[in-house]
Formats: structure tokens, sequence, C-alpha cells
């Protein structure tokens, strides 16, 4: 009894915005399409559009796999119902009335009852009949907005669970179903607030065929690509990335590695908070891609790579975001005497950061900062940057300056450096030391963060142009097996 209440406290708003939308409608069609006023009719929208929000956050969708893109269809959807084209209104206002008067000759034929006539039931019926046949692009566009619909919400719900067991799954997909059928029919009811179109069933019944279908082509692929999974399973916790191996951890994982790390072994050891900036240049130079895959722990700083893991069937697999690892593993070492090294950013930066550090967590022990200049370092100052690290003697070395530069600093040094762990985080000093701000918690979630970065900083814009379109042509030829990237060659070698 008590999930039933919460079931229908869940389903309550969805359903009243759809009896009020059918009401407005019902109120229009009895006084033969006279439109509301347009302050009644925005107050309506501006309720159902609360509402559809509302369920938006109760679901998290933000911070989903795919969150984005549902709104972002759910939102097309909506724009098609306020933005009908000439074609619609020709339809509605021509085509529906020949069907109606014909379907009307018919029932004053076979029920010849003034009441039964009065209620026009004829024309709805045989409109029901007709006019997904006679649709035109306006229904067909309506369909394949419902299908990419229907496609991003399996992406976003079912694409994080395993297809088995089969019980949940299917709850899950019928629950979806459901779900999006309401918000169908209530994009159909929408209808009533415009003047160009109609209410009609075959409307919502095309909205709900393209929802289907759009889950059913989803679930089919992701129980083909599941028992692909099944047949090849992983031998190791680190994928293949275009030539590039990427661990399948989260941040747990990543503490236990760094402890691990630091009870044992004399040499440094290399890790990694990896992108697609870092996978993109890799492919460009060869020194690079051994870099990388001589590290000891590449972690998935990028969505991309997270969605990657998921795919390949990693689930513990989550993204390890260069600030939060640097604020974590500072936060996890305040009480294990971890000794740490700050390189980077600009003067004055690491200082801040250091006091900002050692106040949040005492007992934090950060033994050095270095500031370099903004090229590559002469000899002189590797010497003495080396001296003051032999003499700090940090476990760990965060370097906090740009890719792929950051990179072969590590690798220049690692033979050279008196330390466990060299870490290389990009700008996290900034971020954690309150010099940069950092983006919303679903822009980081939903895969963009790339363009908040670009719209902040302008020269990003050479990069990501370039490389965000080849990685996503070049993983599609890798995962559908048309090309081959060995972890231990490369195309371009460099000269």
């Amino acid at each position: 009894m008590k999930r039933l209440f919460i079931i229908i406290g869940w389903l309550m708003p969805a359903v009243l915005c759809a009896a009020l939308l059918a009401v407005v409608w019902f109120a229009q069609w009895l006084r033969c399409g006279l439109a509301l006023p347009f302050g009644l009719r925005l107050l309506v929208f501006a309720l159902w559009t609360a509402t559809i929000a509302g369920y938006a956050f109760r679901f998290n969708l933000f911070n989903r796999i795919g969150g984005l893109m549902v709104f972002f269809f759910a939102g097309l959807v909506v724009l098609s119902v306020f933005l009908p084209s000439r074609h619609g209104r020709t339809y509605s206002q021509a085509a529906s009335q020949v069907v109606l008067r014909t379907a009307e000759v018919t029932w004053s034929v076979l029920h010849p009852r003034e009441a039964v006539k009065s209620l026009k039931l004829e024309g709805r019926l045989a409109e029901c009949g007709r006019s997904l046949l006679q649709a035109g692009a306006y229904r067909r566009t309506q369909m394949a907005l419902f299908l990419l619909f229907g496609l991003t919400l399996g992406v976003c719900f079912l694409f994080p669970i395993e297809p088995l067991p089969f019980a949940a799954y299917g709850r899950l997909w019928l629950l979806l179903l459901v779900a999006g059928s309401l918000f169908a029919w209530q994009a159909e009811l929408l209808h009533a607030l415009t003047p160009a179109r109609s209410v009609t069933l075959p409307g919502a019944a095309a909205g709900i065929l393209g929802l289907l279908a759009g889950l059913l082509l989803f679930s089919g692929s992701h129980a083909l690509w599941f028992a692909r999974l099944l047949r090849h399973p992983h031998v190791s916790s680190r994928f293949n990335v275009l030539g590039v191996g990427v661990d399948a951890v989260n941040m747990p994982d990543c503490l236990a590695r760094f402890a691990e790390l630091i009870r044992g072994g004399s040499r440094p050891a290399m890790t990694s908070a990896l992108g697609v900036a870092g996978i993109m240049a890799a492919r460009r130079d060869q020194r690079l891609q051994r870099i990388l895959n001589e590290s000891a722990l590449n972690m998935p700083d990028g969505m991309p790579l997270v969605w990657l893991g998921h795919l390949l069937g990693y689930r513990s697999i989550q993204r390890v975001y260069g600030p939060d690892l640097l604020k974590e593993v500072c936060a996890y070492s305040a009480d294990k005497g971890w000794r740490h090294f700050f390189y980077g950013a600009a003067p004055g930066v690491a200082e801040r950061l250091k006091t900002r550090l050692e106040a949040l967590h005492p007992g934090l022990q950060i033994v050095g900062t270095y500031c370099p200049p903004f090229r590559p370092l002469q000899p002189e100052e590797e010497a003495d940057l080396i001296a003051q690290v032999r003499q700090a003697r940090p476990d760990i070395f965060w370097i906090g300056i740009s890719t792929p530069r950051q990179l072969y600093l590590m690798d220049a040094l690692r033979d050279r450096l008196a330390c466990k762990i060299i870490c290389p985080v990009g700008y996290a000093l900034d971020v954690n030391a309150g010099v940069e701000q950092d983006a919303p918690e679903w822009i980081k979630i939903s895969g963009f963060q790339w363009l908040h970065r670009a719209l902040k900083q302008p020269r990003l814009w050479k990069r990501y142009l370039p490389d965000n379109p080849s990685f996503v042509i070049r993983v599609f030829a890798q995962l559908l097996g048309l090309k081959k990237y060995p972890m231990n060659s490369h195309e371009h070698p460099r000269t």
C-alpha cells in the first residue's frame, strides 16, 4: 500500500497536467475552435513547463548519462508544436474538413438521431482512421523526434544497467514507455494552446509509436552488445582508446592505487588524469603515446572515456576529474603522513592553494611549491627544481600546466625526482585555489565541459574544433572494427 501511494504521488502531477490540457482542448472544441485568451494559454503552458522541469530535477536528469540529450529532444518536440509548418496548417484546415464531412454523411445514414449526430463522433472516428495515412511532414517529423527521444531515454536510464536479470530491466523499460507515452499525449494536447493545429488521437499515437520504436531499437542493440561482451570477457581493467590505455577506475579505486604506489616501489610512478585532448595528442606523437601507455594509472578525466568504459562493460568506471582528484587525495592523506609538492600555475597560486588546503585539512603535509616560467625549463632551472624536490622528499609531485607539456615534463624528470608518484592534473591547482571558477556539476556530467572552458578561454577552440570531431569518428571506426589502434604502435611516427 505504501508503494502504491508513492507511485500515485509521482504520477499525480503528470495526470493533473494532462487533465488541465484536456479541459482546455475540450472547452475549445465545445466553442467550435475559438481560441482562449493569450494570457490564459501562457499560464497553462507555464504550469505544464514547471511540472515537466520538476520531474527532470526529481529524476536527477542532468546528472545522468545522456540526460541533456533527453531534455534537448523533449524541447524539440514542444518547439515543433508551437512552430508548425505551412503544410500542417493546410492539413488541419482542409484535409480534416473533407474527412469530417464524408464521415458525417455516412454516420447520418446509419444513425439519423439528432442527439447522436450533434456529438459528431463520426468525424473523430474517421479522423483516427485516416489522418496517419494522410499525415504530412509534420507528423513524420514528430514520429522521428519521438524515436530519438526514446533512444535517449534508453541511453539515460537503461544504458547504466545490464539487461540481465531481465525482470528488473523489463520493469524499467515499461516504466519508461508509460512515462514517455504520458509525455506524448501531453505534447499532443499542447496543440490546444495554438490555433495552427488541432488535437487528434492519431497525433498522440504517432508520438507513442515513435517512442516505442526508439525504446525497442535501443534495448535490442543493448542486448546484442551485452551478449557480445559476455562472449569476450575482460582480461584487464585497462581498455584501449585509439591506442592509449585507459584504466576503468573510480575515485575510491584511485585512492587505493595511490596508497599502493606510495607503499612500494623506488622509481616514481607516472600517472595521468586523461581526457580527449591527451588521447588525440598521443595520436600525433609516438613519444606521448609511449608515455601514457607506460603510466601506472591513466584515470578517465573526461565523460567520453567514461561512456566508452560503460559501453565496453566496465560498470564501476566513473569520471576522475583532475581538480576533484587533487582535493580528494589531499583530504584522504591528511592523517596518513603523505607529503605533497605543487608544481605549476601562475605566481602565487600554488602558495594560495597550500594555505587553503592546510586550513581545510589539519595535518596535511605540503612540503613545497614551484612556479615555472611560461616556457620550457632551462638546464639550471631543472637542476634547481630537482634539488628542491630532493630536499622536500614528497610522496606525490603534482603538475599543474597544460597538456601535453605536463606529460613531457613528467617523462623528462621521472628518473630524477625523489618522489613516489608524479601526477599531472592540468588546471586543478587554479580551480582548488579559487583562481579559476569550475563548471557547474550538470555541465561536467553532460560531457560539454569542453564548451564551457572554450567559451571562457577562446584560445582552446583551436584544440577542440579539430580534435573533438576527429575523436568521435575514430572511436566509431574502432568500435565497429573498421580500424585497429594497437597500443604498441603509431600511425604517424614522430621524426
